[in-house]
């Protein structure tokens, strides 16, 4: 972090998603120099470009191999000696449709999104533990506060990360390190064009400025996306089974 606490050093796990790109854009406008991207298939070179005073390299990363993931985490802290934020913004839509009986694909989710992300956020954690400072977003969905009939396999995978991140931010914040969730609902992106476009749907970019603003202002624990799904997720928490199912059909 500099003088002001911005940050300077990123890595993105999950560094070819467009919210994550989205994100580091805009960290770029406060200071960040060094971006470090985790990612499946990792170049020698990086080809994106955030800015010519901006370094950015690439790490191998598979959030589908559970034990990799500490070697992986280790590599982008050692790339520019250490991490100021750590955005978790991988993830995978899991089954779309008939979701029983589609193993293959529900069996990717659970294994990208709930562990996978996991401990991912666990190794983070446990590094900035270590030296005292740093902040985590973890990018997850509105889908994770309450299960819905049509895409209860994704919710589910990604509820894990999302509560696990909630604990950890008690936990870490003796130590100085801050936890934000993010959770957004539909955002247009090439993983969403499967699915049906939803009320309230955003950009990355509005994502990223949400993300933004509560990295300004780390005391922010869940921050939605659009800011009126705080109240459709509160009455989400409430509704009887049977609303939401009809409610999901309609």
């Amino acid at each position: 972090m500099d003088a002001l606490g911005s940050p300077r050093r990123v890595a993105v796990f999950g560094g070819r998603s467009e919210i994550g790109q989205a994100v580091v854009h805009r960290l770029v406008e406060d200071g960040t120099l060094e971006v470090v991207l985790a990612v499946r298939g990792a170049q020698s070179e990086s080809g994106h470009d955030f800015g010519a005073s901006v370094t950015v390299s690439e790490v191998e990363y598979h959030a589908d191999d559970p034990a990799s993931i500490p070697n992986s985490v280790r590599e982008c802290f050692s790339q520019f000696g250490g991490v100021d934020v750590a955005i978790l913004a991988v993830g995978v839509l899991g089954p779309v449709g008939d979701q029983l009986g589609a193993s293959r694909p529900a069996i990717e989710a659970f294994s990208v999104n709930s562990t996978g992300v996991s401990v991912t956020l666990l190794e983070v954690a446990a590094r900035m533990r270590e030296v005292g400072f740093g902040t985590i977003v973890v990018l997850s969905t509105i889908a994770a506060e309450r299960l819905r009939p049509s895409n209860f396999v994704y919710g589910a995978s990604k509820s894990t990360a999302d509560r696990l991140a909630l604990a950890l931010r008690s936990e870490l914040a003796p130590a100085g390190v801050s936890v934000i969730v993010v959770r957004p609902g539909y955002v247009r992106t090439s993983l969403s064009r499967e699915v049906a476009e939803a009320p309230f749907s955003v950009d990355a970019d509005a994502v990223a400025q949400s993300v933004q603003t509560a990295i300004r202002n780390p005391r922010s624990r869940v921050i939605w996306v659009p800011g009126v799904l705080r109240v459709v997720g509160a009455l989400l928490r409430l509704l009887p089974a049977a609303v939401i199912k009809r409610l999901d059909r309609s």
